[in-house]
């Protein structure tokens, strides 16, 4: 996520020094500056985070000096458990890392048939057993990740 504030003018006549701004990702300190601010000046900054898929997480700035202004933003990066054209290619995640190793470990497992995409079919075949999803998650509809798929060992 990448995330820039457009600069609102402050209000007060008077020099704000010393403005200490911190930003908190799930509780812990990202980041911590001070600063200072003219009259009917602002103060405008960027940064970035990089969630996993399916997480949610909290962004807390605090802008403390006299007076102590804050905002808190939700960040709620889950993934639709069921069918919704718009994020159906979020799960297909063949450079997960997860999926990667596990893949990798298949075929080098199996490294004498001649081709892979056999070797993956009988691996699956094997290893991942359909349950109704009915049966796993209680709802009728429930889509889940390659990485989920292979912790779980069913589909």
């Amino acid at each position: 996520m990448k995330s820039s504030a457009n600069c609102s003018r402050k209000d007060g006549t008077a020099y704000a020094d010393n403005v200490e701004v911190i930003v908190v990702l799930d509780g812990v300190v990202v980041r911590s500056i001070i600063i200072s601010i003219s009259p009917q000046g602002c103060q405008s900054d960027n940064i970035q985070f990089r969630f996993e898929y399916d997480t949610s997480h909290t962004v807390l700035i605090k802008a403390s000096s006299t007076s102590q202004d804050g905002i808190s933003l939700s960040i709620d990066a889950t993934l639709p458990r069921y069918f919704l054209e718009e994020v159906a290619s979020l799960y297909i995640t063949p450079n997960d890392i997860a999926v990667r190793n596990a893949l990798n470990e298949i075929l080098r497992e199996y490294s004498l048939v001649p081709f892979k995409w056999m070797v993956i079919r009988d691996w699956v075949s094997n290893n991942i057993r359909y349950v109704s999803d009915e049966s796993a998650h209680g709802s009728g509809e429930y889509w889940q990740l390659p990485r989920e798929t292979l912790q779980r060992g069913r589909l």
